[in-house]
């Protein structure tokens, strides 16, 4: 299995992973030099969240649609190896670029701070930066799986970036008009940062009559990653590779 997830950092290539966390440092730096003054520079982490949820797309739109186009899917017709071991590895080695870019984040601020001469202890709002970045893994999982079922990287990129771009919308577009089911979809909570746009979120949910919360919100997620997995993973398995 270490390998295999070897072998998909390989055919990631590196350098795309060190021109996202390059262009993420760039953006840090000019959102602290801007907001250098702020009692609460840290916390404008929370908002560069929805776009990393952008950059998985594009980066991943392809992970698996790219090798049936290229035929390198064939490989695996010639080795032992059991093809959920395969997509298993894809997904870790999604899970694990998520978790560098989100702790490249941390650093790169730590960094940063350090050079602006910032009083380091303003780096206060870790906790909500990793709980806002609890819908990363889902949409990786998403990802994955449209890549699997469409074999094609611009319908996956394009339906994953449509997902990410209007999820929120969509579930208001339900909530008013009085379709509150879709609060069991994970489309209200592929964005976390809402969360801590809304000042009440009690009041919004009475006035709509919902129950939106993180906690709510996560356990979907992990649901829904669960039946979402099985069911693309299977499609995996079970495809024609020659095709």
């Amino acid at each position: 299995m270490i390998k295999l997830i070897i072998n998909e950092f390989l055919k990631l290539r590196i350098i795309k992973i060190v021109y996202i966390l390059f262009l993420l440092f760039i953006t840090i730096f000019i959102i602290v030099y801007i907001n250098r003054d702020s009692k609460d520079i840290f916390y404008t982490s929370i908002h560069l969240i929805p776009f990393l949820g952008l950059f998985l797309a594009i980066l991943f739109g392809g992970i698996i649609s790219n090798e049936y186009n290229a035929g390198t899917m064939r490989i695996y017709l010639t080795k032992p190896v059991k093809r959920y071991k395969v997509y298993l590895s894809k997904l870790i080695m999604m899970f694990m670029t998520t978790i560098i870019i989100l702790l490249s984040i941390i650093i790169f601020y730590f960094i940063i701070f350090l050079l602006l001469k910032i009083n380091i202890l303003k780096i206060n709002h870790i906790d909500k930066l990793l709980l806002c970045s609890i819908p990363l893994f889902f949409i990786s999982v998403l990802i994955l799986s449209i890549s699997t079922i469409t074999k094609s990287t611009s319908m996956s990129v394009g339906i994953s970036l449509f997902l990410l771009l209007f999820s929120n919308i969509i579930s208001q577009i339900f909530f008013g008009i009085k379709l509150t089911f879709i609060e069991y979809t994970f489309l209200p909570y592929l964005d976390f940062t809402i969360f801590e746009y809304i000042q009440d979120i009690k009041s919004m949910n009475i006035e709509l009559g919902i129950n939106l919360s993180i906690n709510k919100g996560i356990v979907i997620l992990i649901v829904y990653s669960i039946l979402i997995f099985v069911i693309s993973c299977y499609k995996f398995i079970n495809t024609d590779i020659n095709n």
